[in-house]
């Protein structure tokens, strides 16, 4: 679920506003207060509900918090919870007030200005020592994780405006102990940021985290992304011919050593690079020297605020609202789990629900992509209520069939249009449904009625029927009601076909995607199911002041499954 009002209540916690919004999950800012008037802030991430039913995206958002809660290290985003509410995935996580090593790029461009050497060196710095940790970190038995980060790039760099820098976002990080695994063949990061045996999909280490490092460091130094084209194949043909340029081209103020630096963090061979993260953090240290002092957390923190100074600001004045919310100022409550319902039936003339927990929906749903086109239509009423009887004694079973053949034999030599006599005590079957007392002239109507077996006890069945003679037919009176036509019998629903949609739009920041009106989240959508046929997709760019739209209509077929999605890529 997607909150649209602020605050809402989200279990123990107290949602504050939305901070960012992806192709898998949301994040809010959160807080969760507790006796003696304690209060914390963290970021609650959840998991788009498009996403919610598909095991593999389930699998590595677990994975990412199982992994991540085991890197308790100053320069990675601690994690603090993985949870449910209702059929909603989250992950409490230390909020970081402050912005991604992009973010600070475009601002920088926007000002016609370069991030400091400085500046870079440290956030370079604490950057390799938290991939250090990860690269060495070891499992409660003392195992190597043999963990790779696979996704180092700027928007994974988290500045705090305290000058804290932070490691983010293990979601598709590659160790021994994950539950998801990726498919041979399959490329997963940021394109510009990707090592060469990334792009050519073969065996990746920890050196490939380095060279992305080396790649992010390259733009942050010179304001210009080190692989750039027009489009990713383009991109990746060019990392795989790696031809590192010197970084004094753009920026010739800089120590010739800083080239020396890059150049081996982004040699194209692996056993060409820097060997360990740590090794490239020893090298990084030396350029930390800031006049007579080293630069560190409190020398960043100026540039961040002389960078926002004005939104510092605001963030100050809006903790010290958050501080006074309570649970009591939401206008929602909190959302109760979804009640699933997996199918009706008709029972004595009225309509009973049947709920089913989201545990016995997950298990007994099943995907369809593949099933052929004769597909066996569901079971009808006769047939569960014949497979129900199979399992009631045999002594039930005989007087049960005796019964039945009695009714339908007297049914049959009445004749299909002949009223029961008048003085019949009770309708026929103990299965129909009960009129009111005759009122002559007219005769009562005993209607046969397809429910399900009550509990009623019938009356033992004689072991002849005579059926009654047939009263002579005479003319229906001008008056008289013509007899209503029995209902039609509804036609089983044929099952419903799926295919699955992986989009993203290129060219922009963020977009929100809206699929047939509806609004499935940001781009990049992975994995969307949607009935087999014709879709209307709507792209909005999201800006402060109204972004660019693109409108297309995609048809899915039976070939488009979860394991080959329709892939596209939209520029906008």
């Amino acid at each position: 679920m997607s909150f649209k009002r602020f605050p809402a209540r989200f279990g123990r916690y107290l949602l504050l506003d939305r901070i960012n919004a992806g192709g898998m999950a949301e994040v809010y800012r959160a807080k969760v207060t507790g006796v003696e008037a304690f209060q914390r802030l963290l970021a609650i991430k959840t998991m788009l509900p498009t996403l919610t039913r598909n095991e593999a995206f389930v699998s590595m958002f677990v994975d990412e918090a199982k992994l991540a809660a085991q890197l308790n290290h100053p320069n990675i985003v601690q994690i603090h919870e993985l949870g449910r509410i209702g059929d909603v995935l989250y992950i409490a996580m230390e909020l970081v007030n402050g912005h991604d090593v992009g973010h600070l790029l475009r601002v920088a461009r926007a000002l016609g200005r370069r991030l400091p050497f400085t500046f870079v060196a440290y956030v370079m710095n604490r950057t390799a020592e938290a991939l250090d940790f990860a690269h060495h970190k070891t499992d409660v038995a003392g195992r190597p994780l043999n963990l790779v980060h696979r996704d180092v790039s700027p928007q994974n760099i988290l500045l705090s405006f305290d000058g804290d820098v932070k490691v983010a976002d293990f979601g598709i990080a590659k160790t021994d102990v994950r539950a998801s695994t990726t498919r041979g063949g399959v490329v997963k990061g940021k394109v510009p940021y990707m090592a060469p045996e990334q792009v050519t999909a073969r065996a990746l280490d920890r050196r490939t985290d380095i060279f992305a490092l080396g790649a992010v460091m390259y733009e942050a130094l010179t304001g210009e992304p080190l692989f750039a084209g027009s489009t990713q194949i383009e991109i990746m043909t060019r990392i795989r011919d790696v031809a590192t340029p010197s970084v004094r081209t753009l920026a010739p103020e800089l120590p010739a050593a800083v080239d020396d630096v890059l150049q081996r963090a982004l040699a194209k061979k692996p056993d060409d690079r820097f060997q360990t993260a740590e090794a490239l953090a020893a090298a990084l240290s030396g350029f930390l020297i800031d006049g007579a002092s080293l630069y560190g957390a409190r020398q960043a923190a100026a540039l961040m605020d002389e960078l926002f100074h004005d939104e510092i600001r605001a963030a100050a004045e809006k903790s010290r609202r958050y501080d006074t919310l309570t649970a009591a100022d939401c206008l929602d409550a909190e959302p109760a789990p979804q009640q699933t319902q997996l199918f009706q039936t008709a029972f004595q003339g009225q309509t009973t629900v049947l709920p089913v927990s989201q545990t016995e929906v997950v298990s007994m749903s099943t995907e369809i992509d593949d099933v052929p086109t004769h597909v066996s239509p569901a079971p009808s009423l006769w047939w569960r209520l014949k497979t129900r009887a199979m399992h009631l004694p045999l002594a039930a079973r005989v007087f049960a069939g005796t019964l039945g053949v009695a009714l339908a034999l007297a049914l049959v030599l009445r004749g299909p249009g002949d009223p029961p006599p008048v003085d019949d005590p009770a309708p026929a079957s103990p299965l129909a449904e009960s009129t009111p007392p005759p009122q002559p002239p007219e005769p009562a109507v005993a209607t046969a009625s397809a429910a399900a077996p009550t509990t009623t006890k019938a009356e033992p069945a004689t072991t002849a029927v005579e059926p009654a003679p047939a009263p002579p037919v005479e003319p229906a009176p001008p008056a008289s009601k013509p007899k209503a036509a029995a209902p039609p019998r509804p036609k089983e629903a044929a099952p419903v076909r799926y295919g699955y949609l992986s989009l993203r739009a290129d060219g922009v920041i963020a977009a929100k995607i809206i699929v047939d009106g509806t609004d499935v989240g940001y781009s990049p959508v992975i994995g969307l199911r949607l009935p087999l046929g014709k879709h209307k997709i709507r792209i909005v760019e999201q800006a402060d002041k109204g972004g660019r739209t693109k409108t297309l209509d995609v048809t899915l077929t039976g070939k488009h499954t979860s394991g080959d999605p329709l892939r596209l890529v939209i520029p906008i």
